[in-house]
């Protein structure tokens, strides 16, 4: 079996090669008739040419894709590529859900963002108020309340982005640490996995990042030339942001949130 982008190649006896053009998005979205046929698919209870022949009265070609792919494992990972959380809409939240949601898109965040609230993590505090409520006051502290400058901060959070392949987190941060004047092409060798290059203090905060990262810690030597260029609050501060920033990037891959239209994926599976 060869399974590329837009195509499925399935190798079965007695007949030959089959080629079966088609988009694996449909799947997802027809959840009435693909959803069932896959479940049933992938616990047995189905066998394939059922599923054929249940679905190709209005999707001949996903039926296919759900008769023929074999290991079951393919079907379950297009499945998994889902976004794990049940989807909310804004008009149907409890009034504790709309009060997280109002505190996002009232606060600073949202300047130039409509609809920010539902987006990338914000939409996981939402789901869970009780703890989503603190957590975003949290990243609102942090983003926009510390002594550090922007570019030094960006780097720090697209360091963690980077070691987590966090695509929301990375894709948003990379811009935001170019508008801070961060060298994009040191943001692409971060990306790709080699050394960025970062000088100053923005290689200053990807050293104390790394090692926080790699290291579970940080050196003596380290920490000194931080608290001799950042002082001791702006040490507590970029230490709280990889904290911080380790949890949005555990949390967007945990629930595989997607990007967003136009966002650049920047770690292709």
């Amino acid at each position: 079996i060869n399974i590329k982008r837009n195509k499925v190649n399935v190798n079965f006896t007695p007949t030959p090669i089959i080629n079966v053009n088609f988009t694996p998005t449909p799947i997802i979205a027809t959840p009435i008739i693909a959803t069932p046929i896959i479940r049933a698919w992938l616990s047995g209870s189905v066998s394939g040419f059922t599923g054929l022949f249940i679905a190709k009265c209005r999707f001949f070609y996903q039926g296919i894709a759900a008769a023929f792919c074999y290991p079951r494992g393919i079907i379950l990972s297009v499945v998994e590529n889902r976004m794990r959380l049940t989807p909310v809409t804004r008009g149907a939240l409890a009034p504790n859900q709309q009060q997280v949601l109002d505190a996002i898109e009232q606060g600073p965040r949202a300047k130039g963002r409509p609809g920010i609230g539902l987006i990338g993590p914000f939409g996981v505090w939402v789901r869970a108020p009780g703890v989503g409520g603190p957590i975003q006051k949290v990243g609102e502290a942090i983003r926009f309340s510390t002594s550090l400058a922007s570019n030094v901060q960006e780097v720090a959070i697209c360091t963690v982005g980077a070691f987590h392949h966090s695509k929301f987190e990375f894709s948003t941060h990379k811009a935001l640490a170019i508008q801070a004047g961060v060298s994009e092409v040191c943001l692409d060798l971060l990306r790709d996995g080699e050394e960025p290059g970062f000088n100053g203090d923005e290689g200053l905060s990807y050293k104390i990042a790394r090692e926080m990262l790699t290291e579970h810690g940080i050196s003596d030597t380290t920490y000194g030339l931080g608290l001799a260029r950042f002082t001791e609050t702006g040490m507590i501060e970029l230490v709280a942001t990889v904290g911080y920033y380790c949890l949005i990037s555990l949390t967007l891959n945990a629930f595989k949130i997607p990007l967003e239209p136009g966002m650049e994926d920047p770690f292709p599976d």
